[in-house]
């Protein structure tokens, strides 16, 4: 006669998933968490302009500082330094023109980091009429495409194209006589 062995692994895989799900919640605990990412699909306000590259957006009691991917503006002051760079006066009035009372939508990229170093959200800004404002600001020679430690980006291509079409038209910055009496 042959003989049947008891089934012990039916009975032992809830087991040892519950004991895999509680070991997982026990080392998550411990874990560094990141800042929630806002939701693809909703709408902020935005609060105020930092300066060219740099806002701040709200919905109900949600709050981030974005700092717009993909471009770079000259700063309106650096550590140590109280002066403004050449064009950031310009470039942060053209993002307060282009942004101020509007409701936006942020779009984080994969490719890159969600929060930058100092805990800004990283994200491409769009209106509701679809526009993207990063775009605009290297288009219209407010801001120079900006890569990241070489790190390809979602939109790359068409903002160094931007970038070139404001350049060779000499829009804001690229003009000549952009900074000629600084």
């Amino acid at each position: 006669m042959h003989r049947r062995r008891p089934r012990v692994l039916p009975l032992a895989a809830p087991a040892l998933l519950l004991a895999l799900a509680a070991a997982l919640a026990w080392w998550m605990r411990g874990a560094p968490q990141e800042p929630p990412v806002p939701a693809p699909e909703r709408w902020f306000s935005v609060a105020a302009v930092i300066d060219g590259d740099t806002i701040v957006v709200r919905r109900n009691e949600e709050r981030y500082t974005v700092r717009l991917l993909g471009i770079d503006t000259p700063e309106m002051a650096r550590e140590g330094n109280t002066a403004p760079e050449c064009f950031a006066r310009e470039a942060t009035r053209r993002t307060k023109a282009l942004l101020r009372g509007r409701k936006v939508r942020l779009e984080t990229d994969p490719s890159q980091a969600t929060y930058d170093q100092y805990g800004r959200l990283l994200a491409y800004v769009h209106t509701r009429e679809g526009v993207m404002i990063n775009e605009v600001l290297v288009r219209e020679g407010f801001a120079r495409e900006y890569t990241f430690k070489g790190k390809p980006y979602r939109y790359q291509l068409r903002f160094q194209r931007a970038e070139a079409e404001a350049r060779r038209a000499a829009r804001g910055m690229w003009h000549p006589d952009a900074c000629a009496s600084r």
